[in-house]
């Protein structure tokens, strides 16, 4: 999945999902000591929104900050969520736009995604394959 965020591009290749037995977020995202994170509850019906995390609590004084999309298309393969099935999706968007110290900007996100249900999935480029981290 690709990640515009200003004039900076990169691509991003972890997914994981809940802990809970009973739900499912799926969070697509680069891993370092900032995070941008899409996330997609399938809990009640899908939603996406933009998870951002800073190692220095820039947001207000927390390492947190959940930004919405002004838009999005999120396409499925599946309408039904089993453990070890596996979600095919293709998601584009834009997020509202986000205040920083330096002005306005939007994230933006395009690409395909794949998740196992209840596995812990990382891979570090694109031609790489998805390495099993943890099985729930």
């Amino acid at each position: 999945m690709k990640i515009t965020q200003s004039d900076f591009s990169y691509y991003s290749y972890t997914t994981y999902d809940t802990k809970k037995m009973d739900s499912l977020i799926v969070t697509i995202a680069s891993v370092g000591t900032s995070i941008t994170a899409l996330r997609i509850d399938f809990t009640n019906e899908p939603i996406a929104y933009i998870t951002l995390w800073s190692d220095y609590k820039e947001f207000d004084g927390k390492d947190t900050k959940r930004i919405e999309f002004e838009n999005y298309e999120l396409e499925l393969n599946t309408t039904g969520f089993k453990k070890n099935n596996q979600i095919y999706g293709r998601f584009k968007g834009i997020s509202k736009p986000i205040k920083n110290s330096v002005g306005t900007y939007q994230i933006e996100f395009s690409g395909k995604f794949s998740h196992i249900i209840g596995m812990l999935l990382l891979k570090k480029k694109a031609e790489d394959e998805y390495i099993i981290m943890k099985e729930y």
